[in-house]
């Protein structure tokens, strides 16, 4: 390991798909433990994401995907660059909800512009936190994907809490009143950053349920073959049931029996190769016999004349 590295190790990005080394300058992982591969870098929390969504929706690339505030490195550029479906958006302050600006679609993620059953996948990156109604955002996601689509996400779920706190409030007159003292998180929009509004604890699934009727599951990681190693690491995986989802699991399993066949057809070759380098020594080694044996009744003769002119000799 270089000196300068805190932590550093070989591995597989989900993200950029390459064998990799993972590094680290300082002990906070979850911002800093880099994959020295992928443009821009990326972080375990994003290849994390990458991860489930390549479980859950292998045909993702031919997805409508929405993603809420993107932070344009590590799975937002490969989204971009291989999704022709992929829409980011972000929150604008003072732009017309649903217009353009700055090249980027401009959408309050409590109250989105799409219409109903738009996305087949809503991806966010710590976003949640920093929302004042996540009732209300949960119902638009639910009502903007499709049935069968998924809400995939990350937010901070703290373990030494089981019951989730609010850290501000938006009252009526638009000002905001903090409960606690404020805290900041980083806004690829504003340099002041993003007032953190909710500490998540273990109840999240359950507050998402009651929100809107999703199948909720928690993915939580420790793989450091592919540099998901860090506090806060979990994905949340909302489902919306339906038919689309059926499809893509008939295809993915579909998928899977393929992969499976032409494993066992590289086996059954590997087999065969084997055989057939078993048969070639065997052939080399006869071969060796019979030039060995043809040698020595050639060279007989010639070394018999030779101990006879060396006896003569003496």
């Amino acid at each position: 390991m270089s000196q300068h590295f805190l932590a550093e190790w070989q591995g597989h990005c989900p993200i950029c798909g390459k064998e990799t080394t993972f590094r680290a300058e300082n002990d906070w992982f979850r911002d800093h433990l880099l994959c020295t591969s992928c443009e821009g870098g990326s972080i375990p929390r994003e290849r994390a994401t990458m991860h489930v969504l390549e479980r859950e929706y292998p045909l993702w690339r031919q997805a409508r995907i929405h993603e809420s505030s993107p932070l344009f490195r590590g799975i937002s550029l490969l989204l971009l660059r291989e999704c022709p479906g992929y829409l980011p958006t972000y929150c604008f302050p003072g732009v017309t909800l649903g217009a353009t600006h700055n090249k980027f679609r401009c959408e309050d993620i409590e109250n989105q512009t799409f219409a109903d059953e738009s996305f087949d996948i809503v991806i966010s990156q710590d976003v949640m936190e920093h929302i004042f109604e996540p009732e209300r955002a949960y119902r638009e996601i639910w009502r903007t994907l499709r049935p069968g689509g998924l809400y995939i996400h990350t937010t901070p779920m703290n373990k030494d809490m089981v019951t989730s706190k609010r850290c501000a409030e938006r009252l009526s007159d638009g000002s905001i009143r903090h409960l606690t003292e404020p805290s900041y998180h980083g806004n690829p929009i504003d340099e002041a950053g993003s007032l953190v509004t909710f500490l998540w604890g273990y109840d999240l699934p359950d507050l998402i349920t009651k929100w809107a009727p999703f199948d909720v599951e928690v993915r939580r990681f420790n793989y450091a073959s592919k540099g998901i190693v860090a506090e806060y690491s979990e994905v949340l995986v909302c489902k919306k049931p339906g038919k689309i989802q059926n499809e893509v699991t008939e295809l993915t399993v579909a998928l899977q029996s393929q992969v499976a066949e032409l494993q066992q057809q590289i086996i059954d070759v590997q087999s065969q190769l084997a055989v057939s380098r078993a048969q070639v020594s065997s052939k080399d080694q006869l071969i060796d016999q019979i030039h060995a044996s043809t040698s020595w009744r050639v060279t007989a003769p010639l070394r018999a004349i030779k101990t006879g002119l060396a006896r003569r000799r003496g």
